[in-house]
């Protein structure tokens, strides 16, 4: 018994002796991967913060130099693309245009409206309807913002969950079909 003890244990030395080149390789490999993985995620904060800033920053320059004439478009452009910024980051880049087209739409929408009444409306009251049709609008079109801004942690955490099951190493439970024994492989996805 003893001999054939050491001889199984001499066998594994050996194979395992054979494997370590290739084991070290398989490690640096895996090693530089996740390296790579790493710095490829993305932030959940940054994008949630970025999207706030893009919004925040255009939008109160904007109302303070509305009096000026060409602050109207900082706050239009504020309302309109900021809030996408963060989904762009994630490269959810159709999740970000779908914003922008729906806030965009919102604003049109508002103002065609607004349009609409005050042409049906008294010669007294001097685009009051405008005025209060594309203040809902932009009131509208700054809550879709904001759900917007608020969402853009679930973009952020698809696009790293796409990213770890692309590039992945998995350890798998298995049975051996021959003699019925439990195991595990590592399973490498790419």
């Amino acid at each position: 018994m003893e001999v054939f003890v050491s001889k199984k244990c001499l066998s594994l030395s050996l194979v395992l002796l054979l494997l370590t080149p290739a084991i070290a390789k398989a490690k640096s490999m895996l090693e530089e991967n996740f390296e790579r993985e790493q710095k490829s995620l993305k932030s959940e904060w940054i994008a949630m913060s970025g999207s706030f800033i893009a919004t925040a920053g255009p939008s109160f320059v904007g109302y303070k130099l509305a009096d000026k004439g060409y602050g109207v478009p900082l706050l239009v452009g504020g309302l309109i693309v900021g809030p996408s910024a963060g989904h762009f980051y994630a490269g959810q880049t159709g999740r970000g245009i779908k914003g922008i087209v729906m806030r965009g739409g919102i604003l049109v929408l508002a103002a065609v409206v607004g349009c609409e009444l005050d042409r049906n409306a008294s010669p007294d009251s001097e685009g009051l309807a405008v005025g209060f049709s594309l203040l809902i609008g932009g009131l509208l079109g700054y809550a879709h913002g904001i759900y917007d801004i608020c969402t853009t942690p679930s973009s952020v955490r698809k696009y790293n969950k796409s990213l770890l099951e692309e590039n992945s190493l998995r350890l798998v439970p298995e049975v051996n079909p021959v003699d019925k024994r439990y195991g595990l492989s590592i399973v490498y996805g790419f």
